[in-house]
């Protein structure tokens, strides 16, 4: 397998983010669960409940960073033929700083039809008839297009049947979703006003297909990147209407951001979900000495470059600055690469340049979000957090979870990361170096 010489090269491979496809799953991928939770693996954990249980509703949290989206790829690599998966990212399809629970739902429903059209399986007018004039009467409605909208329906029935005009519909909902999330005059603003009922029409598309894909599979549906939420987001999805995401009449996989595990709701995701953690690659130990995961990011980084791309010793220094966040290492790389004065083999002067610019990134990220968090009023609450963590750290001791309001800000920033593993914080070592540098730690 060729692996990337060039800075060129360099720049591609660490540039591809999660591995997503079969080709680059078999190029790339390492297994990275004994760096992790040993005899826990996440994937086995997520199988064995899908093996256990009909209509799943599955969490997977973790950083971001972490290599979530990748290991569920392999998971569906893994699970074969068995399951018919429709999986998308809420980043590519909708709105991500104005998402609702109803428009996950509804994305899933076009995600599903697309992806049901794709694989040739026709769904019954049946069964489609109710479900396409419950939208289309809304849509009439909130446009005032009575004579036009009737028009369509009348076409359907006459020609197509009910699937490609439901299809069009649910697209164009989807791009009211995605480019007019906050307008109170949208076709989707009055959808949302009635969950039950979009409930009920949006789990008889899934009832359809569930019905019309070969019987020896099942459908898994997996809906990526709703990690990437803010706080005050995330809650009104996972926590003020996490019920109406759990009531999909499917196995569904949700990506849920990590600091909703550390929060005084947590208890409602675990009565409506199973939720399941990817824990971070411990790369050190509390007192500072290298963890058995510091290899495991090396072989991680050598998969995609050539070892002869990266001197040894910045290689080292990459992996232990990074703190075991992959995306970080890689980012870091691909910066490295992008320097005028770059020449390979890349060497510690590239890579303590390019660590600059990703420590300089903490200075923005650790800050209040832009919706007020109770408990949180200034961002000296983030850094005295931090510092206190940090001289326990750098002292050798452990940082036992803390469930409050400052933690799921720093969590979500990445300045602290949660080794699940074995359940404590470590400060990123970047802002470490950050507060040496504001003389809050020796």
């Amino acid at each position: 397998m060729n692996k990337a010489l060039t800075l060129r090269d360099i720049r591609r491979v660490c540039g591809l983010g999660p591995l997503l496809t079969a080709e680059e799953l078999d190029k790339y991928w390492v297994d990275t669960d004994p760096a992790r939770t040993p005899n826990s693996s996440l994937r086995n954990r997520v199988r064995r409940t899908l093996e256990d249980k009909n209509d799943a509703r599955i969490l997977v949290y973790g950083h971001g960073g972490s290599g979530k989206s990748t290991e569920l790829a392999k998971l569906i690599q893994e699970l074969g033929g068995d399951y018919f998966p429709v999986r998308f990212s809420i980043r590519d399809e909708m709105n991500p700083v104005a998402i609702q629970a109803e428009d996950v739902m509804l994305v899933l429903t076009e995600r599903l039809l697309a992806e049901t059209e794709k694989g040739g399986f026709c769904l019954g007018d049946d069964v489609l008839r109710p479900i396409y004039d419950y939208f289309a009467t809304v849509t009439r409605k909130v446009e005032q297009g009575r004579d036009a909208s009737m028009g369509v329906s009348a076409e359907a029935s006459a020609s197509t049947g009910f699937f490609v005009p439901l299809v069009k519909l649910m697209a164009k909902f989807k791009s009211e979703i995605k480019l007019n999330a906050h307008s109170e005059e949208t076709v989707v603003a009055t959808l949302r006003k009635r969950p039950a009922d979009l409930l009920e029409q949006i789990n008889g598309v899934v009832r359809a297909v569930r019905q019309r894909i070969p019987r020896e599979k099942r459908l898994l549906i997996v809906v990526e990147d709703l990690d990437k939420l803010g706080i005050a987001c995330a809650h009104r999805v996972f926590i003020d209407n996490g019920n109406l995401l759990a009531a999909i009449v499917a196995d569904v996989i949700y990506t849920v951001p990590i600091f909703t595990l550390h929060s005084p709701d947590a208890g409602v995701l675990r009565s409506l979900f199973r939720p399941f953690g990817l824990a971070m690659i411990k790369t050190f130990e509390s007192d500072g000495r290298p963890a058995p995961g510091f290899d495991v990011v090396k072989k991680i980084i050598l998969a995609r470059i050539d070892e002869k791309a990266v001197d040894p010793g910045a290689l080292d220094l990459l992996v232990r600055k990074t703190g075991g966040v992959l995306q970080h290492a890689f980012e870091v790389l691909r910066n490295a690469a992008l320097m005028d004065s770059a020449t390979l083999p890349l060497k510690e002067k590239e890579i303590v340049e390019a660590l600059k610019v990703k420590r300089s990134e903490f200075w923005s990220e650790i800050a209040l979000p832009i919706e007020p968090v109770p408990g949180v009023a200034s961002v000296e609450q983030l850094y005295d957090r931090l510092t206190g963590y940090a001289k326990r750290q750098l002292a050798g001791e452990r940082n036992p979870p803390q469930v409050d309001a400052i933690n799921q800000i720093l969590l979500r920033a990445c300045a602290l990361v949660e080794y699940n593993g074995d359940r404590w914080y470590g400060v990123h070592p970047l802002v470490i170096d950050n507060l040496k540098e504001l003389g809050r730690v020796g």
